[in-house]
């Protein structure tokens, strides 16, 4: 399972708590009192910007693929790539603790 993102961190006491506030130096209290975009703002104070790993879904949308054969020019001829042919490939490559994992993948987004 992936961490859950900031917001979803800042909207649950129970992950807040597990990811946030392990020490419970925000009480359930002040936790409910502060508003969804303070206890954000709080994370990304303690912890730095959230980092967003791209999913392999993520990146297939990015592709201007969707069902049909994408074409790109290669020396001698063209490559044809379809969703279900980058799937795997991506999945093989795919590092949930590098946000950087997909950068060999050159996607044409034209």
């Amino acid at each position: 399972m992936n961490k859950p993102t900031y917001a979803q961190q800042a909207a649950d006491l129970n992950l807040w708590r597990e990811y946030v506030d392990p020490q419970r130096a925000v009480s359930d209290e002040d936790f409910h009192t502060m508003n969804l975009v303070d206890r954000e703002a709080f994370i990304v104070e303690s912890f730095g910007p959230e980092i967003v790993i791209p999913t392999v879904d993520d990146i297939l949308i990015r592709t201007h693929i969707g069902g049909h054969f994408h074409e790109w020019g290669a020396d001698g001829g063209v490559i044809r790539v379809s969703r279900a042919d980058l799937r795997p490939v991506l999945e093989d490559a795919y590092d949930p603790t590098d946000p950087n994992w997909v950068a060999f993948v050159e996607i044409d987004k034209g």
